[in-house]
């Protein structure tokens, strides 16, 4: 989000690229699950500082997984403050961006995000079946994303 306000203002090259690769990194959180939740984190299994964090990180849930042909550690545990982060975040640079490329990637990952929560009834359930936290009784919550929605995608989302 901030690098999309730092480009709106000076439509820094190195503001859009630093945006687009925030972009691509919730993508890639969104990506690893493989069941459209947002993870809290990811790791390549191989860095040197993967076992550290996880240690560090034991009381959120951790899968292993391949992503983009590597394997990777995601967390779960994913709080209602990230997904808020993400959606707002998403917003901003939906409006503030004028890159049709990074706007198509960002209508993608909101409605995906969005679609995960409805097919859960607003909890965000992690692939083994337990849920991390939820917005069913969050509607002001509920009505922020479904707000994001509509204006990056008013044709599905209005």
């Amino acid at each position: 989000m901030a690098e999309a306000f730092r480009f709106g203002v000076t439509r820094s090259p190195e503001a859009l690229a630093n945006a687009r690769r925030a972009l691509d990194g919730i993508t890639a959180l969104v990506d690893v699950t493989g069941t459209d939740v947002l993870a809290r984190f990811l790791i390549p299994t191989s860095s040197p500082y993967a076992a550290r964090i996880l240690e560090e990180e034991a009381r959120h849930s951790a899968w292993t997984t391949t992503y983009q042909g590597q394997s990777y550690t995601w967390l779960g545990n994913t709080s209602r403050d990230q997904y808020s982060g993400v959606f707002f975040g998403l917003g901003v640079a939906h409006d503030l961006i004028d890159d049709e490329v990074m706007r198509t990637q960002i209508r993608a990952v909101v409605g995906r995000l969005l679609t995960f929560l409805l097919r859960n009834g607003w909890n965000v359930r992690m692939p083994d079946g337990t849920y991390s936290t939820t917005f069913a009784q969050r509607p002001e919550q509920q009505l922020s994303f479904l707000q994001v929605g509509r204006r990056v995608d008013p044709a599905r989302w209005d």
